[in-house]
């Protein structure tokens, strides 16, 4: 299969039908209004009863967000990997993904970040963030997924061994040494989900 390439950044653009570039987000389009086209689109999307948000535009608003964090955050040394960042980020999130985040790719979900709380560093425990919603796995505790419409609010909660991000009033994310610093952006990197993910797309 021919690859196409981004036209600023020169990244292979495997999937035909993207809109944006993955590595630096430039629109891969060559409509003049594509920007103001996937407003307008995203507006026209119906909300659902269902658990997880329509998957009409989710690649491309969940490639925008990527490409927002990939930007904003520096998670070197630390345990919080962002999607295709680089291979050691995809071989953790892919492991997470194994061990306890099931992520329904048929219906378009698909993974953003994750935070790593294991010694070994195998991703068994922690918290993983997808196109639909966040999925805590703490250690020895049962595995929880939340849709970020069900997500009544974050709040970070600090502490010297164990500091907590909470998304209800029961379930959180157990972070055990990580620095308060990303910590504080796993948090932002949630409510920036939720805001254009789970409640009205408002990128």
């Amino acid at each position: 299969m021919e690859n196409n390439f981004c036209p600023n950044c020169g990244t292979p653009i495997s999937d035909k039908n993207s809109n944006f570039c993955p590595n630096c987000g430039t629109p891969l389009r060559s409509t003049q209004n594509t920007m103001s086209n996937l407003a307008s689109s995203i507006e026209e999307i119906p909300r659902h009863d269902n658990n997880h948000t329509s998957n009409i535009n989710t690649y491309d608003i969940t490639n925008m967000l990527l490409n927002r964090f990939w930007k904003k955050y520096a998670f070197n040394g630390c345990d919080i990997y962002l999607w295709n960042k680089d291979r050691k980020s995809n071989e953790k999130i892919r492991s997470a993904i194994n061990h306890y985040a099931n992520i329904d790719s048929c219906s378009g979900e698909v993974p953003i970040a994750c935070f790593d709380d294991t010694v070994s560093g195998n991703a068994s425990d922690g918290a993983l963030l997808s196109s639909h919603g966040v999925y805590v796995h703490n250690a020895d505790e049962e595995i929880h997924f939340l849709p970020y419409r069900d997500i009544t609010g974050v709040k970070y909660k600090p502490g010297i061994l164990t500091k907590e991000i909470f998304l209800t009033r029961s379930i959180c994310i157990k972070f055990s040494a990580v620095l308060e610093v990303n910590v504080r952006a796993f948090a932002e990197m949630i409510m920036e989900c939720k805001r254009n993910l789970g409640d009205g797309f408002t990128i």
